[in-house]
């Protein structure tokens, strides 16, 4: 990944957040979304990562350890996340897989848990799909494929992959085709 289309991507998540607040993206709105945790913390998840993909990766690291202590949000740098991200509450997040784009994540989501194979030690990783919403406490751990189009419901615990344009909820997440109407990102100002 090059450092124009890291550049590109934060620019998508600033456009995002913008459109979800009900704003445009004026440079009074991009100095104010600078500082909301959801931003800062895509802002360093997207740094680190392009560095990761570099010569100088040791120095990603730090970066995400940085971003743990300031918004409290653990996304490792070899993850993948896909342009137009939002991340409604920061805290407790932890991501280790690859993200599709115009996902929405709320607090406290773990992703990941897939499995390194030990004579290629190639990682398989949770995969989520594009248009995904996560409600708030949604644990997906293992190498499962999310599909397109699907919202989990907050508190759901996911083991098993779901297809596209379903709903998931429960403990653990059974799924069903969704009807339209079920989504969860909140019209407020998160």
């Amino acid at each position: 990944m090059t450092f124009t289309e890291t550049l590109r991507l934060i620019r998508s998540d600033y456009e995002r957040t913008a459109e979800l607040w009900g704003d445009r993206l004026t440079l009074l709105n991009i100095i104010r979304l600078f500082f909301t945790p959801g931003i800062a913390t895509l802002t360093l998840f997207r740094t680190s990562h392009w560095i990761y993909g570099t010569p100088l990766r040791p120095l990603a690291w730090p970066i995400w350890a940085f971003n743990i202590t300031l918004t409290g949000a653990d996304i490792l740098p070899y993850s993948q996340i896909g342009q137009r991200a939002f991340i409604g509450h920061t805290v407790g997040v932890a991501i280790g897989g690859v993200i599709g784009d115009d996902v929405t994540i709320f607090g406290r989501a773990g992703i990941g848990g897939g499995v390194t194979d030990p004579l290629t030690g190639e990682r398989s990783l949770t995969t989520i799909g594009n248009n995904v919403q996560l409600g708030y406490n949604v644990t997906i751990l293992g190498p499962w494929e999310i599909g397109d189009n699907v919202v989990v419901t907050p508190c759901s615990y996911v083991n098993s992959s779901i297809p596209s344009n379903h709903i998931a909820f429960g403990i653990p997440a059974k799924h069903r085709l969704r009807t339209g109407d079920e989504d969860v990102v909140a019209e407020s100002k998160s």
